[in-house]
């Protein structure tokens, strides 16, 4: 898009540029910063949710953008909690006792912000609400400087890989105009739904994308219009599962989505 064209452009004199409330691909916050002619560009990266408002913040250099590719998958370190006004733990899914720093577990917030409740849903909002604490219903790991760092929502969590993180490296690897959404399994690797230009991914392409990554599943491969999405862009990975893995179980509940 402009970002990516040369020269300057409607980005040239950014100064910065904020996220919040999703996954943002690495290449594309490496892409806008890029564009920036300002000698010192920042992209504010956000964590939060509508129900809760923000919860952890962390900002992006372009030299970290640049100097950063598989070697650190993704940008999911999400920063601290703010101060004073947000209280993070994290859980084990099963038995919700705390977790010790540095192991993946259920990401619960204790937030000033929290809304009151669903409209016309009590009962999803009691499953989520644990006194004064709140279900994300992301998994996440408490690193040992206190910051958070995010690996998938329960519902598509696959122990031991981040779906979130390798999609980031297969969105970078692969030639642009490429998407990519991967799908838990139980009992098996990840399946990745790639959505290629004309409806066809090179053979060769995706060997090299793959390379040094965690074992997946040959991918199901469609064309970027056959991709579901949400009025804002997010893609809907429980409508890609009902067309393509209508019989496959998965590791997360989805109790707490």
């Amino acid at each position: 898009g402009l970002a990516a064209e040369p020269g300057p452009g409607p980005f040239s004199k950014v100064r910065m540029y904020a996220s919040t409330f999703d996954a943002v691909h690495w290449s594309t916050i490496r892409t806008f910063l890029n564009a920036s002619r300002h000698p010192f560009p920042v992209w504010r990266y956000a964590w939060g949710q509508s129900e809760t408002g923000g919860l952890g913040m962390t900002f992006i250099t372009r030299r970290t953008a640049n100097r950063r590719r598989d070697a650190e998958r993704g940008p999911r370190t999400v920063g601290r909690p703010m101060p004073s006004f947000v209280q993070i733990k994290v859980v084990d899914p099963k038995t919700f006792r705390p977790v010790p720093s540095g192991r993946p577990g259920l990401v619960l917030a204790r937030t000033k912000a929290r809304c009151v409740g669903y409209y016309g849903e009590p009962e999803r909002w009691e499953e989520k609400a644990h006194g004064e604490w709140w279900n994300t219903g992301d998994i996440g790991v408490r690193t040992w400087s206190g910051n958070v760092r995010l690996l998938d929502r329960e519902v598509n969590h696959t122990p031991g890989v981040s779906c979130l993180e390798v999609e980031d490296v297969l969105v970078d690897n692969l030639p642009e105009g490429h998407d990519v959404a991967l799908l838990s399994v139980s009992g098996g690797p990840p399946v990745p739904v790639v959505a290629a230009p004309g409806g066809r991914l090179d053979p060769d392409a995706w060997s090299s994308a793959v390379r040094r990554l965690p074992a997946l599943a040959d991918p199901v491969v469609v064309a970027p219009g056959e991709v579901p999405r949400t009025g804002t862009g997010k893609i809907r990975r429980e409508e890609l599962r009902r067309r393509f893995l209508a019989e496959a179980g998965r590791p997360g509940t989805g109790r707490w989505t």
